[in-house]
């Protein structure tokens, strides 16, 4: 090929490039602008519950609802929001991050949310779901997986807790099922690999455990944990893990696992 028509090949090659780049960036603004007004205005579904003084009068409430305790009781309705989409059994959320939505849930077809919106819409930032293997109310371990966007959004700020730092700052995860509201306090951070061996202790592997696998599990935390957060489970608690994608290495995962206080 002459010199010429290949500077002018390379020219429309680096140009189509750019234009590839642009349509890019612009679809994922759309889709994030698209998932950020469902989810605003899926966190406006808030639960109406009574509040009782210490004098006994009730009153009605919605924004807030505090027992004797004074500590605030109010989540979202999960009922409402199953209503809208029966597939969500939950909602996640930290306190002063951008970690704030609802949870999906698909047997048949696990990963159904990776790349879909709450609507079921096409969007490459999906929904936080949860592992299909986890009954919400019986497994041992509640497995959440949310994208990790270069936007800031979804589970991104996970990163964030390889600082102990960040981890001082946010040691609680808030999660909300139709049973009510738990918190989670987090025990262990950990870069991990995607891809599971049944040979391997993996944490996507503990779901289910007897006491013996328990303690396997809680050691590999210790073990393994970036940092010692002084929270080391103990048999016949409940965990919460939080997954997103981290590139250090190949198929790579960021992991916060916290125990259900």
């Amino acid at each position: 090929m002459p010199r010429k028509a290949a500077i002018a090949f390379a020219a429309v090659l680096l140009a189509a490039a750019a234009v590839w780049a642009v349509v890019g960036l612009v679809a994922q603004f759309q889709d994030n602008a698209e998932q950020e007004q469902i989810f605003d205005r899926l966190r406006g579904t808030v639960q109406a519950k009574s509040i009782t003084d210490l004098s006994g009068e009730t009153g009605s409430g919605t924004e807030t609802a505090a027992g004797a305790s004074g500590q605030e009781k109010t989540g979202h309705d999960i009922s409402l929001l199953k209503e809208e989409n029966s597939d969500c059994i939950g909602w996640v959320s930290i306190e002063g991050t951008n970690l704030d939505y609802p949870v999906m849930q698909t047997l048949d077809e696990p990963e159904y949310y990776l790349k879909r919106s709450f609507e079921k819409s096409p969007n490459e930032h999906g929904v936080p779901f949860l592992d299909a293997r986890c009954s919400v109310d019986r497994a041992d371990n509640l497995i959440v997986y949310g994208h990790h966007m270069n936007d800031g959004t979804m589970f991104s700020c996970q990163h964030k807790y390889a600082k102990y730092s960040y981890y001082e700052e946010h040691p609680l995860i808030t999660w909300e099922t139709a049973n009510g509201i738990d918190q989670y306090r987090v025990a262990a951070v950990m870069r991990a690999s995607g891809t599971v061996y049944e040979k391997d202790w993996s944490i996507f592997n503990c779901i289910y455990m007897n006491e013996l696998e328990f303690e396997e599990m809680s050691e590999n935390l210790l073990e393994k944990s970036l940092y010692n957060t002084g929270i080391a489970p103990v048999y016949g608690d409940k965990l919460l893990t939080l997954a997103t994608c981290e590139y250090s290495q190949e198929n790579g995962r960021l992991v916060v696992v916290a125990v259900k206080q």
